[in-house]
């Protein structure tokens, strides 16, 4: 992250570098110079704007692409084997009027009832300690991991669901719920 204005959102929440580089947080400008600039960095991947708009990260009105990240905070999404499946948002601005939080449309490969934010990072302290915290968001996974709780997982902002459940059983036999 180089945008000043993110490292200061981060700073005054508390969020050192070293977090923000683990959960690999990204931040999305707004504006059509930027989604070129996206376009234009999948492109030197061999990705094209459609596998961009197919995976929810840009959308496409007629001849016009805008994304719904727009100057949000970016969580990358895994899923339990380390492979990136969607994104979360969340607004930095205080006068922002959308929704706090949006993450990815659910597909084949991103399904927010099967998906818990941060396990890739938390296997193998949730394994050695047996036991897991689970919260409810990006945030407070980020900040659980950051005082030392590196055994915890998120359930991208909805409740916890059965498979949630079954996910976190293969790791550990203690379950501690962390909700706001």
């Amino acid at each position: 992250l180089k945008q000043p204005k993110i490292l200061a959102y981060l700073e005054k929440r508390g969020f050192k570098r070293a977090t923000v580089e683990q959960f690999r947080l990204g931040y999305l400008p707004s504006g059509i110079k930027a989604i070129n600039s996206l376009i234009g960095s999948y492109k030197n991947n061999d990705l094209l704007a459609q596998d961009i708009i197919k995976a929810g990260l840009i959308r496409q009105q007629k001849a016009i692409f805008f994304s719904p990240f727009q100057d949000r905070l970016l969580f990358p999404i895994q899923d339990h084997l380390g492979r990136f499946c969607g994104f979360g948002g969340r607004v930095i601005r205080e006068n922002d009027t959308r929704a706090k939080y949006y993450n990815s449309s659910e597909n084949d490969f991103f399904n927010k009832g099967q998906i818990l934010f941060g396990l890739t990072h938390a296997k193998r302290a949730i394994q050695k300690s047996d036991e897991v915290f689970l919260v409810e968001g990006y945030t407070d996974c980020l900040a659980m991991a950051q005082h030392g709780y590196t055994n915890t997982v998120a359930t991208l902002g909805t409740s916890c669901t059965a498979d949630h459940l079954k996910i976190l059983s293969r790791y550990a036999q203690r379950l501690y719920i962390v909700y706001d």
